[in-house]
């Protein structure tokens, strides 16, 4: 398997997934990337993969080294964690508890986009307002 470099900031939200999914599942982490089969630890290792792909900051591949597997496994994974949200509670629940701490670091970063464009001194008034349609237009909730 080839392995794929990773950033300080990336091991760290995948330490992040990790812990928040171990402690919903009530999961060790130290086997939560083994080969064992029970529910709650295959359940934890879709949540993290889940988790991963949808902070939008790492590779399938990226993911996949570092969860021990490869990218179809984590597009399985991600495929099934949404399929299992839409009728079980549990995975609703973790579901919501993701997306809204995806939803504020999104506003916080759609913030910072629109202060730039305010207070940039090399655009006119009209490029401002197209700069920042376009920016509303593209980053929906």
């Amino acid at each position: 398997m080839i392995q794929h470099e990773v950033s300080k900031l990336g091991l760290e939200r995948f330490e992040v997934a990790k812990e928040v999914c171990c402690d919903y599942w009530g999961v060790d982490s130290n086997v939560v990337f083994t080969k064992t089969r029970k529910r709650e630890v295959v359940n934890a290792r879709h949540s993290i993969r889940f988790m991963l792909t949808s902070e939008d900051d790492f590779s399938l591949a990226e993911i996949g080294g570092l969860t021990n597997c490869d990218h179809t496994s984590v597009i399985h994974s991600r495929k099934t964690f949404l399929n299992l949200s839409d009728c079980d509670e549990d995975f609703r629940c973790l579901y919501n508890k993701i997306n809204v701490g995806n939803k504020i670091r999104s506003k916080a970063l759609m913030r910072r986009k629109i202060g730039r464009i305010l207070n940039s001194n090399n655009l006119e008034l009209e490029d401002k307002k197209d700069s920042l349609y376009k920016l509303i237009k593209n980053n929906t909730y």
